[in-house]
């Protein structure tokens, strides 16, 4: 899934326990045939508007007219991309909702113009009906378990991008400077494990920081199930559950020895310079410069080259988190849903439907025009490359957020290895091949504690996340982290997660 520039902020949050549907329509077979080309009789085409977070592309005007040619043979319907800037995606679809504007589908997670707020609000609108009958293929292509984990109050309000749906969290390294310190990385199997390779680095090369920022406290490497990972700070989700056991009991991360030796180890990693003082404005010039060594995030199939790509050089790592957790968080980081007000909504799911089945369509919005702002390096792998003489940020169209649109599977490659390797396929492997969370297809209900969590988020934001930083020692200021968040109303939202979980747990058997 995903930008290293997000890497802090791309995690998933949830609504209202719910009870799978007794006949998972995904196994039938299409109840609608494919919708057949508009014939002249269909009228003028109809327009729908796509609102998205994305950095400024030169020619995006370019890849809509191309996007419309293919959408008008199919559907009879144009697209308007309105592509606004990340800082300003959440306060502008904030003022569009409040203000009662038209609009058709949007980008929404719960880490960015909240799907689980959108819902409460009832911005959204409810799919179950139309996804069967304007989206067969796409809605028989994704299992019922990953549709469940998209419901709130029973209803699917979203589509989840098809990406890899599970987070095997860890650390990679750059291969020289393992290789210069011997660094012994396949036997690493916990953070303190790290220690001595840092320890190395800190001492014999000076103009060099470690890690390029704090890990982050992350549930699944515990086996755990964060729930709703938007209650809490920007490094520490405060509610989870043991994602093995059937028990289903929701409890306070803070007051686990794990989190206890987690804010040790940073605080210990600080003092020694292994972490960074501050945060980096421009993290990937650093990177490309020699500043860093390590990193943290998702350690899966992607990595490898992307990382190199971006950063510059060849890296080593692998996960901490055995077994690898399917969990709902995960199914839901991003999603494309259809606003409330949408005067075609139907229009705007068989748009859902090809931008998650049509192969052209999708890398037409992910790449733009082939010889333009692509050529084929070899047509029978799916590899593309950059007309000649140019690179990727020099094409006039390259957004570069597969993740984003619809299907990562439909992606063309943009490099060699991960062509040879199969990437897509590596990847529907590991997400087949994970241990699903008990609580798998359970959104978390926030209505009745709503205030709590804003309190709490607060308190976790101020007192909690800098333990995480390693800025607080926290022989002294753990106990300041857990009485405040205690004193924001921690307890209330658990004993209601709880009566949700009972509540799931109960419709299972």
């Amino acid at each position: 899934l995903c930008l290293q520039v997000l890497a802090m902020v791309m995690s998933a949050c949830a609504p209202k326990a719910t009870q799978a549907p007794t006949q998972p329509p995904a196994k039938e077979e299409p109840t609608q045939p494919p919708a057949e080309e508009p014939t002249e009789e269909a009228g003028p085409p109809v327009e729908i508007t796509y609102y998205y977070p994305g950095t400024p592309q030169a020619d995006l005007e370019v890849v809509q007219e191309a996007m419309n040619e293919i959408l008008k043979k199919k559907i009879n319907a144009t697209i308007k991309l309105v592509q606004i800037d990340w800082g300003a995606y959440n306060d502008k679809m904030n003022l569009m909702f409040a203000g009662g504007e038209p609009c058709d589908i949007v980008f929404t997670a719960p880490w960015i113009n909240n799907y689980f707020q959108l819902v409460n609000n009832e911005s959204l609108l409810a799919l179950d009906e139309l996804l069967p009958k304007y989206a067969p293929e796409l809605w028989a292509d994704i299992k019922p378990e990953f549709w469940d984990a998209t419901r709130v109050n029973g209803k699917i309000y979203a589509v989840p991008n098809q990406q890899i749906w599970v987070k095997p969290w860890g650390f990679a390294a750059r291969k020289d400077m393992a290789e210069k310190y011997n660094f012994n990385w396949e036997a690493v199997t916990k953070w303190e494990d790290l220690e001595p390779f840092l320890a190395d680095l800190v001492a014999n090369e000076p103009t060099i920081i470690p890690w390029v920022g704090p890990p982050g406290f992350r549930h699944e490497i515990y086996g755990w199930d964060p729930i709703d990972d938007g209650i809490g700070g920007a490094y520490i989700s405060v509610i989870g559950t043991d994602a093995i056991s059937p028990d289903l009991k929701a409890f306070n991360v803070l007051k686990t020895p794990e989190f206890k030796n987690f804010t040790e180890i940073m605080y210990r990693w600080y003092q020694a310079g292994y972490l960074p003082k501050e945060e980096d404005p421009d993290a990937v010039a650093s990177w490309k410069a020699g500043k860093y060594v390590l990193w943290s995030h998702l350690i899966d199939p992607r990595a490898w080259e992307w990382e190199k790509r971006t950063k510059g050089y060849e890296f080593i790592g692998k996960p901490l988190t055995d077994p690898v957790i399917m969990t709902t968080a995960s199914v839901i980081a991003t999603l494309n849903a259809v606003c409330a007000s949408s005067k075609n909504p139907d229009v705007a799911v068989k748009y859902l439907n090809l931008i998650n089945t049509d192969k052209e369509l999708y890398n037409l919005f992910n790449y733009g025009i082939e010889g333009k702002h692509w050529v084929w390096a070899d047509k029978e792998k799916d590899l593309i490359a950059p007309p000649e003489g140019k690179d990727w940020s020099e094409t006039g169209y390259y957004p570069d957020t597969l993740w984003m649109y619809g299907s990562n599977f439909l992606a063309y490659y943009t490099s060699a290895p991960d062509a040879e390797n199969k990437l897509w396929d590596q990847i529907k492997a590991l997400n087949n091949s994970s241990t699903p969370s008990q609580a798998l297809g359970f959104t978390f209900d926030r209505s009745n504690v709503q205030t709590e969590i804003a309190n709490v988020n607060a308190a976790a934001t101020e007192f909690c996340d800098p333990l995480l930083r390693g800025t607080l020692d926290p022989a002294t200021n753990l106990q300041t982290c857990i009485d405040k968040v205690d004193a924001a109303g921690i307890d209330k939202i658990i004993e209601e997660m709880q009566r949700q979980l009972d509540a799931f747990k109960a419709a299972k058997k």
